[in-house]
């Protein structure tokens, strides 16, 4: 069901898998939302430019940890527009944290950079984590005494991010002493000793999958006064905050200001760019939990998104990536209940959505 759903969602249908816990569903949405970015950074004629630095600058310490408006893009002379590529929206944060664990194996992993700057030249496939627990609510900027002023929120980003490196560091250090004690291991013919290391390894791999990738070239960000400047490829949300993140703008008397809305506008300016080949591809997890007042609601939201971005329900600027464990795959209904949520009567949703069964 992953290689259908791959296949037709490259085709360009909107797509929902339907199968049982543990099958992969997961795997089954992000492989075309990463298929589709690489896609895009490939075209030729329009792909993603080679970045211009792709070392990056020096590495972070806790003792100087980056500025508030450090951008990585920037500092990797990356060209390419910033804009959010895929939304991974999410019902609540333990699927949200679930998820960006996954794409720190899948995207921020030694073997992930190495592969993006041989195939991408140099350029990341960036991803995003913007809820509650996303570092730093408020503005970079406030108006005291009718002067604008630095907010405090800037030394909280400061110590939050030192303290993130820090960690990070931590961990880092503890898994090349593991890796370093297996290969001598190996090496000696010391099994005893090698079957340890290798256990400490994989803890610690797993460890880190908790914690961001606090380097320069990493591909995930951390914070919002970054995502805000310079949107992600990928980002990773959930409904409440998306309603949020429709209603926060700038600060129109303050240069410079950062808000939510400027993660939607540049994403909009995105899609303005390449009618024919842009596409938005949004992504729903647990489907089926959009029912009754609370469908309706997500429903509405739904189309406020859309209407923001410049592109209706029927655009084919739009990708609709979606699973559930519940949806009746051979239903009517089925394709009411997607048609209603979406914005698309019955027969359009019949016409679009490739609804993937799977198999016992």
């Amino acid at each position: 069901h992953q290689q259908r759903m791959l296949r037709e969602a490259m085709a360009g249908k909107h797509c929902v898998v339907v199968t049982g816990t543990g099958s992969g569903k997961t795997e089954s949405f992000l492989l075309p939302v990463l298929a589709s970015i690489i896609r895009d950074a490939a075209r030729s004629g329009g792909g993603w430019a080679p970045a211009q630095t792709p070392s990056g600058p020096v590495p972070w310490t806790r003792q100087s940890p980056p500025e508030w408006d450090f951008s990585r893009k920037v500092a990797r002379g990356e060209s390419r527009p910033a804009a959010v590529r895929a939304m991974l929206l999410y019902p609540m944060n333990a699927l949200v944290e679930d998820q960006v664990s996954r794409l720190r194996k899948a995207l921020d992993s030694d073997e992930a950079l190495a592969a993006m700057d041989r195939m991408l030249e140099g350029n990341r496939i960036r991803f995003g984590r913007y809820n509650g627990s996303t570092p730093v609510s408020g503005h970079p900027s406030r108006f005291k005494d009718g002067r604008i002023v630095s907010s405090p929120k800037r030394q909280e980003l400061q110590k939050r991010l030192a303290a993130d490196i820090d960690q990070y560091d931590k961990l880092r250090t503890a898994h090349d002493a593991a890796v370093n004690r297996l290969t001598d291991c190996e090496r000696l013919g010391d099994v005893e000793g090698a079957a340890e290391a290798t256990g400490r390894r994989d803890d610690l791999r797993e460890q880190l999958a908790f914690f961001p990738r606090m380097e320069p070239s990493a591909s995930e960000m951390v914070h919002r006064w970054e995502m805000q400047a310079s949107p992600p490829d990928i980002l990773v949300t959930n409904v409440s905050m998306l309603s949020i993140m429709l209603m926060r703008h700038p600060h129109s008397q303050i240069p410079g200001d950062r808000a939510d809305a400027q993660v939607l506008e540049a994403t909009a300016r995105w899609l303005a760019e390449d009618r024919e080949n842009h596409v938005f591809q949004l992504v729903i997890d647990e489907l089926h939990l959009y029912r009754g007042a609370a469908g309706t609601e997500v429903g509405y939201l739904l189309r406020l998104l859309l209407n923001r971005l410049g592109i209706g329900p029927d655009s084919q600027q739009l990708q609709i990536l979606a699973s559930s464990a519940s949806l009746d795959t051979g239903s009517e209904e089925t394709f009411e209940f997607l048609g209603g949520l979406f914005g698309l009567d019955a027969s359009q949703a019949r016409a679009s959505f490739h609804v993937e069964a799977g198999e016992r």
